[in-house]
């Protein structure tokens, strides 16, 4: 199942909004929230609107079935369930890449793996993805395949499939972008897609990820 969709007007789903387990994660008030929720039900996602502190969901936080993390200090009082890391790097979205069986997480949190293994119940390991640290928004995962940066090595790609458990991991591009994950939402079995991706992104994107 594919899907189409902006978040606050931007095709930069990733950063507005962020997935854990069947839940879609957003700010409220959110505007054309009917249309998030038709998504939502079609993708087979529970939406899931928090009275956040900035409408950035998907760059503070990182999560999966087993648990949730974020970076700011704001999250204790505004998301009920979340663990806060306490760590100068808080846009912890940008900084991970998970799915239910692992995580990809960034250089600069390698002081705090150990927290973020315990609190998404998942091993994780230390990478980069193009030789950069921001992997939560070059790479975009579910639980068969991930897509990540075209500039991203051999070497990567194999930490990523290792990570992550997956059967496949391929290079991919959004509207001609690296950041395949700013403007995806992946499920084992959908894609939300910004409109601005262009159909043989989506198509690369879809066979990597095992959605039909």
């Amino acid at each position: 199942m594919i899907a189409h969709l902006k978040a606050y007007g931007s095709g930069l789903l990733g950063l507005f909004l962020f997935r854990a387990g069947d839940r879609l994660y957003y700010d409220l008030p959110f505007r054309k929230e009917a249309d998030l929720t038709k998504v939502c039900e079609a993708a087979g996602l529970e939406p899931a609107g928090i009275r956040f502190f900035s409408p950035l969901v998907g760059i503070f936080n990182a999560g999966n079935r087993h648990g949730v993390v974020c970076g700011a200090e704001e999250c204790s009082q505004n998301f009920q369930g979340a663990t806060v890391i306490q760590t100068r790097y808080t846009a912890l979205g940008n900084l991970i890449l998970v799915n239910d069986k692992g995580a990809l997480i960034a250089p600069v949190l390698e002081g705090e793996l150990k927290v973020l293994a315990k609190a998404l119940g998942v091993p994780c390991t230390v990478g980069t993805l193009a030789g950069l640290q921001t992997v939560g928004t070059l790479g975009l995962a579910n639980n068969r395949g991930a897509v990540v940066h075209p500039e991203t090595t051999e070497a990567e790609m194999e930490l990523v499939k290792k990570a992550l458990k997956l059967e496949t991991v391929g290079p991919g591009t959004a509207a001609k972008s690296g950041f395949v994950g700013a403007m995806a939402i992946a499920t084992d079995r959908a894609l939300i897609l910004s409109p601005e991706i262009l159909t043989p992104e989506m198509v690369q994107m879809a066979d990597l990820l095992g959605v039909e």
